[in-house]
Formats: C-alpha cells, structure tokens, sequence
C-alpha cells in the first residue's frame, strides 16, 4: 500500500466500545469510530478547565473595572511627579496583564482537555483495510500503546525490476500491465524510481501506481498487498524496424 498507518493512543484508559468493521480485513470509511476509550476522566478535566476559564474570565473583568475608575481618578487628581512605573502601577496595568494571562492560559488548559477527550475515540485516518487488531474490548491501554493496523486502498504501489528507464526531467510516464499467477490483470502507470540500487540484486527498480487495487469502485477483481506479479511494460515506439528470427 503506498499509505499504512499504525494506530497508536495518546490517552489512557479501558476500552469500551469497539466497532464491528474493526478486525483484520474490515473495510472502513474516513472518520468511522473504531474505538473508545472510557471518556469519563477527561469529561471531568474538561469540566474543570471550564470553570477556571468563568472564573479567569470574571477576574479580567472585575480588574477592567479597577482600572477604568482608577484612570478616571488619575484624570481627577494628576500625580504630576510621579514616576512612569508608578502611574503603570496605579492604573493598574500589570494587574490587568495578569488577568488576560491567566485567561489566555485557562482557555489554553481548556482546549488541552477538549482535545484529549475528542482523542478517547480512535477513527479512522482514511478510506482503508484494517490489517491488524491488537486490542479488545475491556483492555486497559496507556499512551503510546499500539492499537492495530490500515492500510489505505485509494493507490497500490508495485515494486519493479525495470530497466532503460526515463531520466529524471522526462515527462514520459510508461504504461505498465500487471498479470497474477490467476491471470488476473490491473493497469498501472511507472512514477518514479527508488533513487538507489537494491544492495542485493544491483538493480534499480521502479513504482507502479495501481489505483483503485482492491476494485472498490470499479467492482473489479482486488489486487492483494503483498501479491507477486508479472508486468509488461510499454517502450519507446520506434519505426523502420525489421523482425530478425533468433535462429536460421
């Protein structure tokens, strides 16, 4: 698959609820609940963020207050000779900063909480194939623990051995069809080259693009990952040519 994702958790909890789709081989949708992690705690957190936000809020305004009626007293009675830092200090302005501050930190710490609640359920990434359950339900996971395995089914990437290929600022893309041993046939298009010789074989091989590999929208028969396959790659188309038989 040219996108496999391991899904982790970055909270901890018990699982609570795992969705039926979520077992190797189930198809998913983008944003399908795979699972959920008991919320309960960070329900909690994010009731308690809210409230210190009300109150940092009421703070801010109550320092408002102060300060407007200290300017207005400064207006009445001038401190002609009083210091830059002491005029700040009787208007109450660090006073006020402070107040914005803990409010920007409280609305900070609320949306810390809403995000590690939203983070109790596990969806899917994108369109794809389950390839991997490691938990069930009623398990008890921390985070960084690692929940399963998808693969996206939009783009199937092939590995090839193909030589005489493109150079790199050629807008050729090469045409490529690919058999199983079923005689099953897809076709794919050449992208690009791994950039690098395999350290085995000494050879440079190329990706093929497959879309639609498992025929989801095309109802036609699915290209398994991990298949082997036979491919028959489009050349130059060159002219004046004569067959000459192998042997006379």
């Amino acid at each position: 698959p040219r996108t496999e994702t391991i899904l982790i958790t970055e909270v901890s909890g018990k699982i609570m609820a795992v969705a039926p789709q979520f077992q190797s081989g189930g198809l998913v949708e983008k944003n399908d609940l795979l699972l959920g992690i008991d919320p309960r705690n960070y329900e909690v957190e994010v009731k308690r963020a809210e409230a210190n936000v009300a109150t940092s809020f009421s703070n801010l305004i109550q320092e408002k207050g102060r300060a407007a009626v200290a300017k207005e007293d400064i207006k009445k009675y001038p401190r002609n000779y009083a210091s830059k830092e002491a005029r700040y200090l009787a208007l109450r302005l660090p006073q006020l900063k402070e107040a914005q501050a803990r409010l920007d930190s409280a609305r900070a710490d609320l949306a810390h909480a809403k995000n590690n609640l939203d983070r109790t359920e596990i969806r899917a990434p994108y369109r794809g194939i389950i390839k991997a359950r490691n938990v069930d339900l009623g398990q008890f996971v921390s985070s960084g623990s690692q929940l399963g395995q998808i693969f996206a089914v939009d783009i199937a990437e092939v590995r090839l051995n193909y030589l005489n290929l493109p150079d790199s600022n050629s807008t050729e893309t090469p045409q490529v069809t690919l058999e199983n041993e079923l005689g099953g046939t897809w076709s794919g298009t050449i992208v690009r080259t791994e950039g690098v010789l395999d350290e085995r074989s000494r050879v440079l091989f190329a990706i093929a693009n497959v879309n639609d590999p498992y025929g989801i929208e095309s109802n036609g028969e699915p290209l398994l990952m991990g298949s082997f396959v036979k491919a028959e790659i489009s050349g130059r188309q060159m002219e004046g040519l004569i067959a000459i038989p192998r042997h006379i």
